[in-house]
C-alpha cells in the first residue's frame, strides 16, 4: 500500500511524501519488487543524483537485469558525469531491450561527451530509427556528423531538428 501511495504522490508532483511512502514501504519489505527503483526515480526527480545511483543500485541487486531499472541507472549516472558507467548501464539495458529510443539516444550522449563519435552516431541513428519525431536524437547526431567531418549530412540533420521543434512547438508538444 505504501508503494502505491508513493506512487500516486510522484504522479501528482508531490515528491517528498513520495519519498517518505517509499521508505516506509522498504523499511516494511526491504526487497519489495521495484521499492528501491521508485524511491531513486523520486530521488533523481529532486536532482538528488547519489541517492538515485544507490537506490538503483540496490534495485538491481535484488532483481537483475531489469532494462528500466538499468537505463535508470545509465540516465542518472550520464547526468552525474560517470559517462563510461553510464555507457556500460545503458549498453546492459538496450541488451536487454534493444527496443528502447531513449536508450540508445542517452548511449549516444555518453559516447559523444567521452570522444567516440562513431559510436555516438551509431547509437543516434538506432534511437532515430526507433522514434523518428524526436528532434533531441537528431541534433546530437547532427553534431556528430559534423565533429566527423560529414558537413552536407549534419546540414541535413539540423533541418530536420529545426522542422521537428518547430511542429512541437505549433501542436504545443514543447
Amino acid at each position: 500500500a505504501h508503494l502505491l501511495l508513493g506512487r500516486a504522490y510522484l504522479n501528482t508532483n508531490r515528491t517528498l511524501p513520495a519519498v517518505e511512502q517509499f521508505k516506509t514501504a522498504l523499511r516494511l519489505d526491504p526487497r519489495i519488487p521495484l521499492g528501491h527503483y521508485h524511491l531513486g526515480f523520486a530521488y533523481e526527480s529532486l536532482g538528488r543524483n547519489a541517492e538515485a545511483i544507490a537506490e538503483f543500485r540496490k534495485e538491481l541487486a535484488l532483481h537483475p537485469n531489469n532494462p528500466e531499472v538499468l537505463y535508470r541507472l545509465g540516465h542518472t549516472l550520464l547526468d552525474s558525469g560517470e559517462l563510461s558507467a553510464a555507457a556500460a548501464k545503458l549498453r546492459e539495458a538496450i541488451r536487454l531491450d534493444a527496443g528502447r529510443p531513449e536508450a540508445h539516444y542517452a548511449l549516444g550522449k555518453a559516447l559523444f561527451l567521452t570522444g567516440n563519435t562513431p559510436g555516438a552516431t551509431q547509437a543516434l541513428r538506432r534511437a532515430i530509427e526507433l522514434k523518428p519525431d524526436d528532434p533531441n536524437a537528431h541534433y546530437q547526431l547532427a553534431r556528430g556528423l559534423e565533429k566527423l567531418g560529414n558537413k552536407a549530412e549534419a546540414s541535413k540533420e539540423f533541418e530536420r531538428f529545426a522542422e521537428l521543434k518547430k511542429s512541437q512547438q505549433q501542436t504545443g508538444g514543447m
